[in-house]
């Protein structure tokens, strides 16, 4: 087997076809996925932490967040147009900057994904453990948070990362239904929420509106941008 370097940055070649694999995802599925990564946990764990550094001016940094976001997302749409085959930001970094790139964009969602994962499960397990905590139910410091916080293992985090898991390697189809359920009670919890709360807007709340300045505006934007990818 002859190596060369050249071959480290070697450019994959846009294929003439889509993937051979069975599509089992429609339309309405996609959307759902996509909203549900966009209204996922994050939501509704990072709002207080965004506000602690904007106060008010949090709202500001929500925009800026999401035009951040818009920013990522339409290059991706245009990519996928592009390059209508599986592996994603792994094949287009293959297919525009070679190899040696892709490689380094694979491993680095990879990583990003597991850390996400584990925010995320550690953010539902804290959900899970107030509301049994407001029922009478006190789950042992050893089985309700990780070695880092004092205890054994983080029971809830656990649980829920082996469900989501087995649901995922039963099909894509199973996982898809069970996505657009969950994302049409967030939308329908959060239209609750903002219904309830709109009558309790007191604009004497928002004075000082930038108690941080535009440097707390930013750095809000940065937790919002975290929550909008999920």
């Amino acid at each position: 087997m002859t190596w060369s370097l050249g071959r480290l940055f070697y450019i994959k070649p846009i294929p003439q076809r889509s993937t051979p694999l069975k599509r089992t995802l429609g339309s309405i599925d996609v959307l759902f996925l996509g909203t549900g990564v966009v209204v996922g946990v994050a939501i509704f764990i990072l709002p207080g932490i965004a506000a602690k550094y904007a106060g008010p001016a949090t709202m500001i940094s929500t925009v800026i967040a999401g035009l951040a976001c818009a920013c990522i997302a339409l290059p991706y749409a245009e990519l996928a147009s592009m390059v209508p085959i599986t592996g994603g930001v792994y094949t287009y970094a293959y297919t525009i900057m070679g190899q040696v790139v892709a490689w380094l964009v694979g491993w680095n969602m990879l990583l990003a994904s597991s850390v996400a994962s584990s925010e995320m499960a550690f953010g539902w397990s804290s959900y899970i453990q107030t509301l049994l905590s407001s029922a009478g139910i006190h789950l042992p410091r050893a089985i309700g948070a990780g070695p880092f916080d004092g205890g054994i293992i983080n029971l809830p985090a656990v649980i829920i990362v082996l469900f989501i898991g087995t649901l995922l390697v039963i099909g894509t189809r199973q996982s898809a239904k069970v996505t657009v359920t969950i994302v049409i009670l967030k939308l329908s919890l959060i239209a609750v929420f903002v219904a309830l709360a709109v009558p309790h807007i007191r604009l004497a709340n928002w004075i000082p509106f930038l108690p941080f300045g535009i440097a707390g505006v930013f750095k809000s934007a940065a937790i919002w941008f975290s929550a909008f990818l999920g």
